[in-house]
């Protein structure tokens, strides 16, 4: 009886531990997504889709401005570190950003620290922030 109650008690913990790790599994999970379709939305010119990662951590959307981005192409965007923060709420993300304006002859490297936070309701991540500091034809003069 006993050494069923214990089996019993240890089935429950592994249980209870197990959904613990599959709730963060399943939020490391939602992080790479959201940061790589970001990136992705970034390099395919996809500045709208991109801004509707921008959240206040409150959740409401950021108005962001697209106007000259459309001279805009990213070359290269590559995630150099990414760290989450030990309740796996939140994270930081620093990614190298290549891109030219079409106008100019000029490849610019830009360095951008996001910080990303995680909504539970929308099993989703956002970004608080805004899209990186693009220098544009309009921004330059």
């Amino acid at each position: 009886m006993v050494l069923r109650n214990l089996l019993w008690i240890m089935t429950i913990a592994a249980l209870v531990v197990g959904c613990g790790s599959l709730e963060e599994r399943k939020q490391v999970n939602a992080f790479k997504k959201d940061t790589r379709d970001y990136g992705r939305l970034l390099r395919w010119r996809g500045y709208e889709g991109a801004a509707q990662s921008l959240r206040t951590p409150y959740g409401a959307p950021i108005a962001v401005s697209t106007r000259g981005l459309e001279d805009i192409r990213v070359t290269s965007y590559e995630i150099v570190r990414s760290e989450l923060a030990p309740d796996g709420k939140s994270a930081t993300v620093d990614a190298v950003i290549d891109y030219y304006n079409e106008r100019e002859n000029r490849i610019r490297t830009l360095s951008d620290q996001q910080h990303w936070w995680y909504d539970e309701k929308a099993e989703k991540w956002y970004l608080d922030g805004k899209l990186p500091p693009f220098v544009t034809v309009e921004s330059s003069h």
